[in-house]
């Protein structure tokens, strides 16, 4: 098993439950030094991460096995378009515990532009941050930014 991190449209529960059948949301955690965008390309533009001094981004953590994590791939479109990568994050349990862990997380290039994503997408991210007890701010701060950005 493995734990992956998720800050988008992957933290709808409902689109996991389809896309990862095995995946379970194991807890929660907080990227100190990373920073929420929507950026992309001419297929569109979905939310990203990049480091960035005296930002946060909320995750969603999930326990994966491979099965997950090649559906995951799929979706993301790696090794094409998110790349992804290990890093270590304290996990906030939804038992009560507290573990520090290699999670997996994708994110795109930041050479990746910015842009604007379909109301579509948002809709799904806000259903994942609702089902984690997210703050909305983040993805207004995402959204905001991007739109500046572009």
């Amino acid at each position: 098993m493995k734990y992956y991190a998720a800050y988008g449209s992957n933290l709808n529960t409902k689109q996991m439950a389809r896309r990862c059948p095995r995946a379970k949301p194991i807890g929660t955690a907080l990227l100190k030094g990373w920073k929420l965008s929507f950026k992309g390309s001419h297929s569109g533009f979905y939310l990203s991460i990049d480091r960035k001094k005296g930002w946060s981004v909320p995750l969603g953590i999930w326990q994966i096995d491979d099965f997950d994590e090649k559906a995951l791939d799929r979706y993301e479109g790696y090794p094409n378009f998110y790349q992804k990568f290990m890093l270590p994050i304290n996990i906030h349990c939804f038992d009560g515990s507290k573990s520090l862990e290699q999670v997996l997380i994708y994110a795109l290039p930041s050479t990746a532009r910015y842009g604007l994503p379909t109301g579509s997408y948002v809709g799904t991210c806000v259903d994942g941050y609702e089902d984690f007890g997210f703050d909305l701010k983040y993805l207004e701060d995402a959204f905001n930014a991007s739109r500046r950005n572009k």
